[in-house]
């Protein structure tokens, strides 16, 4: 007669119990990380204890917090972050990729105007980012050829 209870039975048995609470039961990494944020938000002020939960990992945010520390900055808002984000797209279709004004307007069927919206800033950045953007390139172009001579 068979044991109900062999090791190989136990062992799955505790697999299923295992995998029915696991989502349930939280490791101590993950309960330190909520003590910290809590700590974090209560200790200093509560943008950092958000800033900090928003980021969820330690070692980015002391990474950010060592880089940044005692220097006081203004967050973008939303629509700041938007343009950015549109004119860096903007002067990639333009300038990187060498997009015509139409074909750059098409990108952005969601946007007015986006010649005249971007056009002059995109002319002033331009000229800063031309040094910028040859040597960004230039380290893609020597990572692909030490690529090709290691093959």
């Amino acid at each position: 007669m068979d044991k109900v209870y062999n090791s190989e039975n136990l062992s799955l048995w505790e697999e299923d119990i295992n995998n029915a609470f696991a989502e349930t039961m939280r490791s101590d990494s993950e309960i330190f990380m909520n003590i910290l944020s809590i700590i974090v938000f209560n200790r200093f002020n509560p943008m950092i204890g958000k800033f900090y939960k928003l980021i969820d990992d330690l070692e980015k945010f002391t990474k950010i917090i060592d880089e940044m520390s005692d220097q006081y900055f203004k967050f973008p808002n939303s629509q700041e972050l938007k343009d950015a984000i549109t004119l860096s797209l903007v002067y990639y279709y333009k300038v990187v990729k060498g997009f015509s004004w139409e074909e750059v307007q098409k990108q952005f069927p969601y946007e007015k105007d986006i010649p005249i919206h971007y056009g002059k800033t995109l002319s002033f950045i331009t000229k800063k980012m031309k040094s910028q953007l040859d040597s960004i390139m230039n380290n893609v172009t020597e990572e692909k050829d030490e690529d090709i001579l290691t093959i």
